[in-house]
């Protein structure tokens, strides 16, 4: 006897700090199958305690059968809500009050058994097969409806436990049921089965603390790939101009950086939309703002996916052709020029003609883009200059 009650004080103990970790670990994860498998140790632990006192009393006293029939409830609870945390870790379908008629069967029979036997060694055989399918039936909720992200090693362990303990509860079922009237035996074989329901119980809880473990390293992954994603769009958004989705002044300064570990000739391009401000001032921001995205609307149907504009100030553009040719760059300007005419402004009753100033500067490969700039701005306002001058569409606005 005080080898029974040992083994199942060591088993108790082990489960109760299962039963700790796995409350800690949901806990701070904030997932609910972890909670049902702890709540499912701490269901295990009352009924081992129940259990260790059937031994240390008369076999016919109310107070055996009420332990017994304690036992036999928390044993059966310890299932279910085993079963439970797997279906949600398995196909996400959390616990449900509805799930407890599935052990209604078992139930009636933990209630009523121990009160109508003359002693509950004719009831534990019976016990242990009901026991048998609850596990099995935990197993078929160990198969996910979709394929992880990864493969699971803590899944198969769970069904290997699993299995080991449907094997052993029905061995130990079949064994007392033919040793039933043999009191020694029966003894002998209950501290057995203790041992090795314990070993097989053992590699179940390892598979579920390594489920446990695959959970949170999911999550982590999940977590890293989500603040990748927004760390890239933010550094997307901060490289990009709110009004018009173009490339920005700091992403123009990233690509002057970016020369000095590139290499390659182009054409550089700075373009200056005239008389913003006399829009702003005459027909409101709005009118404005309808300009400068018309004008990136126009640039970025011209020129290539390769060619990066940026918007660098409130009415100036850079474009950059790697490879380009001053010729090519000056056509496709020119084209531009032509397609903002006669465009449709907020607030204008009148088609108005948008008109803009460039200047163009080739770079070799290996030259620094700050002289290429330069030259390139001072062309700008030279034409600028000039287009107020001598206006090179005599019917735009009159203030060309």
């Amino acid at each position: 006897m005080g080898f029974v009650l040992g083994a199942i004080a060591v088993q108790t103990i082990g489960t109760g700090l299962v039963a700790f970790f796995l409350w800690q670990l949901g806990r701070a994860m904030q997932v609910r199958f972890l909670t049902s498998w702890a709540a499912s140790s701490v269901a295990f632990v009352l009924a081992l305690a129940c259990l260790s006192f059937t031994f240390q009393t008369d076999t016919s006293s109310w107070y055996n059968r009420g332990c017994f029939m304690a036992y036999c409830l928390g044993s059966y609870v310890t299932v279910f809500l085993l079963w439970s945390g797997l279906r949600e870790y398995t196909v996400g379908m959390a616990f449900d009050f509805h799930d407890l008629w599935r052990l209604a069967p078992f139930f009636m029979f933990g209630v009523v058994a121990p009160w109508v036997v003359p002693s509950f060694r004719y009831a534990v055989p019976y016990h242990f097969f009901g026991m048998a399918m609850l596990f099995a039936a935990a197993h078929s909720a160990t198969h996910f409806r979709t394929p992880p992200p990864r493969p699971s090693l803590g899944m198969p362990i769970v069904r290997v436990g699993l299995w080991a303990v449907v094997g052993l509860m029905t061995l130990h079922g079949l064994i007392l049921f033919r040793t039933r009237d043999a009191g020694d035996v029966e003894l002998q074989v209950h501290w057995l089965a203790v041992i090795f329901d314990s070993l097989a119980e053992l590699l179940m809880v390892l598979g579920l603390v390594i489920l446990a473990c695959e959970r949170i390293r999911d999550q982590m992954h999940a977590n890293n790939q989500m603040l990748a994603e927004a760390q890239a769009e933010l550094e997307k958004v901060a490289r990009t101009d709110g009004l018009t989705g173009l490339l920005n002044r700091r992403a123009y300064e990233e690509w002057v950086a970016g020369r000095g570990h590139e290499s390659g000739a182009g054409c550089l391009a700075v373009i200056d939309l005239n008389d913003l401000k006399q829009l702003n001032d005459n027909y409101l921001h709005a009118a404005g703002d309808a300009a400068l995205k018309l004008v990136s609307r126009a640039l970025v149907g011209k020129f290539r996916v390769t060619d990066p504009i940026f918007r660098i100030g409130g009415d100036e553009f850079i474009v950059v052709m790697p490879g380009g040719h001053a010729e090519e760059m000056e056509s496709r300007l020119s084209a531009i020029d032509s397609e903002l005419l006669s465009q449709r402004l907020p607030g204008l009753p009148q088609p108005y003609n948008l008109v803009v100033a460039w200047g163009t500067a080739t770079f070799a490969d290996g030259d620094d883009t700050k002289t290429a700039y330069q030259k390139a701005d001072s062309a700008m306002y030279a034409q600028k200059h000039r287009r107020k001058l001598y206006p090179r569409y005599p019917d735009r606005n009159g203030s060309n």
